[in-house]
């Protein structure tokens, strides 16, 4: 279990589901964090954290070696204000089916334009799977998820998601009510509507 505590992120196990004890924490003070669980047949089991923290956002890696117990990498910052200028929010992660890539996403403006008016979704890709090198110098570029039709004020959340192989979704709840989804083929890192038409709602 993952929650914040007031000062920073802490996790805590529990083997009844009623007494937890507080196995460790992260250092960021920050509440805006998403946690995904993945195992690797064979190998071992991770606790995969993105979290915001300064207008960036950081990836941990932990291998979960016991029910007691994480060990956690360095922490790794995917986005980074000060090389875009960006205020990166609200991160989403997950790991693509095939090769195990780890993906971010993130919500952000656009440059040179007011931040309440133009939001828009960005995404970043390690260039190893999951188990692999995931360390800084090791992910792709950041690169942007929508072109600039949808860019939108009502852009509060960006769900990245596996699909089959490689493929990923990117669900993004904008102009609202509506819900917006897009695809990678997990290797150009380009996104395109899901149906092949502007806006793909549903």
């Amino acid at each position: 279990l993952f929650f914040y505590n007031g000062t920073g992120i802490s996790y805590a196990s529990s083997l009844d589901g009623d007494a937890w004890t507080i196995r460790g924490a992260l250092g960021l003070n920050t509440h805006d964090f998403t946690v995904a669980y993945h195992t690797v047949p064979a190998a071992a089991a991770y606790a995969l954290v993105a979290a915001a923290s300064g207008d960036d956002i950081y990836f941990f890696r932990g291998e979960i070696t016991s029910s007691e117990n994480i060990t956690f990498d360095a922490a790794v910052k995917v986005f980074d204000h000060a090389v875009s200028g960006l205020e990166y929010s609200r991160p989403s992660l997950a790991v693509s089916t095939a090769s195990e890539f780890v993906w971010v996403a993130a919500v952000a403006a656009v440059p040179g334009t007011d931040y309440a008016e133009r939001l828009r979704a960005w995404t970043v890709r390690s260039d190893e799977g999951v188990t692999g090198d995931l360390s800084a110098g090791n992910w792709g570029t950041v690169v942007a998820a929508a072109p600039a039709g949808l860019i939108t004020a009502t852009l509060t959340d960006a769900l990245v998601m596996p699909q089959s192989g490689d493929r990923m979704a990117l669900i993004l709840n904008t102009q609202a009510p509506n819900i917006v989804a897009w695809t990678c083929d997990g290797v150009s890192a380009t996104w395109t509507e899901a149906n092949g038409t502007a806006y793909s709602r549903f």
